[in-house]
């Protein structure tokens, strides 16, 4: 999804973009990054991810998570691993794997996953199931689609912050 021109008004958790031609309209609300950097957030209610690059949103994408909000963990976390090799992947887990480096404390499902590549339970991937972007259906992990996905990973790099509310 492009971003469109604007002025952009901060606000405390929230950027609220409003445009003033041909009339004046709120054209877009998205998280505040706060921050300059690099970063991703990812709002579960919504089941969207926002990508800001420099600090500024660069893109959204449509995304599944948790069939129960205690299912994918929020806090604060990083891009752990990249894994582009699909072959080494389970096919649910689609072309693509960023690993979340999500600590014990706030991992509500405390048990292992054999399926996680290189030891990260939980991670933004792609699917093999594609009806399911935008629903609560995962078991923790992010979804995305398939060419998404593969946007997504040319964009980030190992250590890109991870917000998840």
């Amino acid at each position: 999804m492009s971003i469109k021109e604007g002025v952009k008004l901060a606000l405390d958790d929230n950027v609220v973009l409003i445009g003033f031609r041909p009339e004046f309209k709120v054209l877009s609300v998205y998280p505040n990054p706060r921050t300059s950097q690099d970063k991703i957030i990812i709002n579960k209610s919504e089941n969207r991810l926002y990508l800001y690059k420099s600090g500024e949103l660069y893109a959204t994408y449509p995304v599944a998570t948790g069939k129960k909000p205690q299912y994918t963990p929020e806090g604060n976390f990083k891009i752990a691993n990249k894994i582009e090799n699909d072959r080494e992947l389970n096919p649910q887990l689609g072309v693509r794997w960023m690993g979340l480096s999500v600590p014990w404390r706030n991992d509500k499902r405390a048990h292992n996953d054999e399926r996680a590549p290189a030891g990260h339970k939980y991670g933004i991937h792609g699917t093999n199931e594609p009806d399911s972007i935008g629903k609560h259906v995962s078991g923790g992990c992010i979804r995305m689609s398939n060419k998404q996905v593969l946007e997504i990973f040319g964009l980030v790099e190992e250590g890109t912050p991870v917000e998840i509310r």
